[in-house]
């Protein structure tokens, strides 16, 4: 490139400078009320979502208890949910202008989390040169007393 001998400052002279926010006074309030018992997190979400964002389960699979694991399998045994859940993907992947990889979030222990593998390895198989990063969840088992 381009080297002038006039020019000798140099484009940084090392220094950084940290510029803070001032902390907010008084402590900080939640704006869910917590003690509220829903059946759903849906129910305190806030965010609004794309109405193809939502599956529903099939009826003939409602009958299995959705806390096993073989659950999930048998709902996605179902052709027709099968391919509800891809042309929802392929809506949303074409949504993107340019898709990178995707991020599941899933418990792992239900029917949901069997339900889960099975679209990661949809993704794995349609979108082949894509990421994706699974982060399983699970529901903290606590008691009354540990709070």
């Amino acid at each position: 490139g381009y080297h002038s001998d006039e020019d000798t400052t140099p484009a940084w002279d090392g220094t950084v400078e940290k510029h803070l926010l001032a902390p907010e006074k008084g402590p900080k309030k939640c704006k869910l009320d917590c003690d509220v018992d829903t059946a759903a997190w849906s129910s305190v979400l806030r965010a609004p979502l794309n109405r193809r964002s939502r599956l529903i389960i099939p009826e003939s699979s409602v009958s299995t208890a959705v806390d096993f694991y073989t659950f999930g399998l048998q709902v996605w045994e179902e052709k027709k949910f099968q391919a509800d859940v891809e042309d929802t993907l392929r809506y949303f992947a074409e949504e993107c202008d340019g898709i990178q990889g995707f991020h599941l979030l899933s418990d792992w222990s239900t029917g949901f989390g069997a339900l889960a593998n099975c679209i990661a390895e949809l993704i794995v198989d349609e979108y082949a040169s894509k990421s994706v990063i699974s982060f399983p969840a699970s529901s903290a088992s606590c008691t009354d007393n540990c709070h």
